[in-house]
């Protein structure tokens, strides 16, 4: 496996790069910053670049290889993010309908 990337894998970054961040469409957002995607500002390249400069070739190889897993796991083929979707959370402690080992595995551990 070489440095530069297949058009999938190409294409893998980009879909990562737009749901890391995606077009927000807003109101008050006259330059349309916040309607500008990862890729509209040219991200993926500045990541593939980055990837290409890597120079133990074992981790290079193995951040590529992460975009085919990616890849598999149908990031490519799925629809762009709604940026109105909330992102899961953990339950909170809190939370009388979270499962108690839940709650316990979440309780901060002292030093």
């Amino acid at each position: 496996m070489t440095a530069e990337l297949t058009d999938a894998q190409r294409e893998t970054l980009r879909a990562f790069c737009d749901t890391i961040v995606p077009r927000v469409e807003r109101a008050d957002d006259p330059d349309g910053f916040f309607a500008r995607t990862a890729t509209d500002l040219e991200v993926d390249r500045g990541v593939e670049e980055l990837l290409a400069s890597i120079p133990d070739p074992v981790i290079r190889e193995g951040m590529v290889q992460l975009l085919d897993v990616l890849d598999d796991s149908g990031l490519r083929r799925a629809p762009s993010p709604d940026p109105s979707a909330r992102l899961p959370t953990s339950p909170r402690r809190s939370d009388p309908s979270c499962p108690s080992e839940t709650r316990r595995r979440s309780r901060p551990t002292s030093a």
